[in-house]
């Protein structure tokens, strides 16, 4: 565990959080959203711009301005995405490890939650002096200074026989949340990448800025979009915001039981439900399965996700933890050409003798 400078928090959710006075330090565990925007120079004479935004691990956005096009590399759970400014088209798990690698102050203050655990060791900087080494499952790497807690490099494990790629730091500035550097430079052992911040920014924007308009969506995407305003939904215990996600009438089928249950219905069992946990996460597992029928009226989408938080009881008070693993499938019809959800059969994953 992180238990200097960088000490570790709640995890990032969506959402915003109330803005500190002037003078005021933000506490890491209100910190909702990391955003930035710089300009990159090459060492090849390539210049352009980019705009990183991150809630979580599985929403972030990652955006190139080049001179003559834009190119916005997302995620969205376990489905990663590019959008160049008329459609979007599906990428390779890669694009994961690209847009959560260039969130380089997310990571820097939320190391272990973006990479998982952290095996802690201790060994000389690359500039001298001695460096505690954080490296995560992927191989992933941040040092810091061990006198002053500072961080003094980024790695990024590039898998195979390839070198990683290091960042150094530069220019620190004081903010919301102390001391960042401004200036990091990539360098992937053929060129260099020079990235000069004009902004780092706390609890600001929100990735519907950044992405696909829905009506340039098929209706595939538009179903992932779906399921993602349920997990967001979910994830932050607000039931406002399936509002319109049903249809106004529909059926649950859930313990045995088949349950009709019009729109009104369905959003009070969201709000009983959000009442009743706290989710300090709730992910994909995997990338949702999504079928839509020939005629394009009809669709589904197969889900299955893992949740930690607390459980809460009727006063409001934590009653224990919660974890689970739920898989689901829900069915949509398309209703004066936008997508509602008609049913829902979801089960759990037994816990382990």
């Amino acid at each position: 565990m992180l238990t200097i400078s960088l000490a570790v928090v709640l995890p990032l959710i969506l959402g915003a959080a109330p803005a500190p006075a002037d003078g005021d330090v933000l506490e890491r565990s209100t910190i909702r959203t990391v955003r930035t925007t710089a300009h990159v120079t090459v060492s090849d004479d390539l210049e352009y711009d980019t705009v990183t935004l991150l809630h979580d691990a599985q929403r972030a956005i990652f955006r190139l301005e080049y001179p003559d096009r834009t190119m916005t590399l997302g995620v969205d759970g376990k489905y990663f995405w590019e959008y160049d400014g008329t459609k979007e088209t599906e990428g390779p798990p890669f694009y994961e490890t690209m847009v959560l690698g260039h969130q380089i102050h997310a990571q820097l203050l939320f190391f272990e939650e973006l990479n998982g655990s952290a095996e802690r060791t201790e060994s000389e900087c690359l500039g001298g002096g001695r460096c505690l080494i954080y490296t995560a499952d992927a191989g992933h790497a941040l040092r810091l200074d061990a006198e002053t807690g500072r961080p003094a490099e980024l790695s990024w494990s590039r898998g195979g026989e390839e070198p990683p790629v290091e960042l150094s730091f530069d220019e620190w500035r004081e903010t919301e949340v102390g001391s960042l550097p401004f200036v990091v430079t990539f360098d992937d052992g053929e060129r260099l990448f020079r990235y000069e911040y004009g902004s780092v920014t706390f609890n600001d924007g929100s990735m519907e800025e950044l992405r696909a308009p829905v009506d340039q969506l098929t209706d595939e995407q538009r179903l992932l979009r779906q399921h993602r305003i349920a997990m967001d939904a979910h994830l932050l215990g607000d039931p406002g915001m399936m509002r319109g996600y049903f249809a106004d009438e529909g059926v649950v089928v859930y313990q045995g039981e088949i349950i009709p249950a019009a729109a009104a219905e369905n959003e009070a069992m969201m709000a009983r439900i959000f009442g009743s946990r706290i989710h300090d996460s709730y992910d994909d597992l995997v990338r949702p399965r999504v079928e839509v029928s020939a005629d394009g009226t009809l669709g589904w989408v197969v889900a299955q996700v893992g949740a930690r938080g607390v459980m809460l009881d009727s006063n409001g008070v934590e009653a224990g933890p919660l974890e689970f693993t739920s898989a689901w499938i829900s069915m949509f019809r398309k209703i004066d050409g936008d997508w509602k959800m008609v049913g829902n059969v979801s089960n759990f994953k037994p816990d382990p003798e």
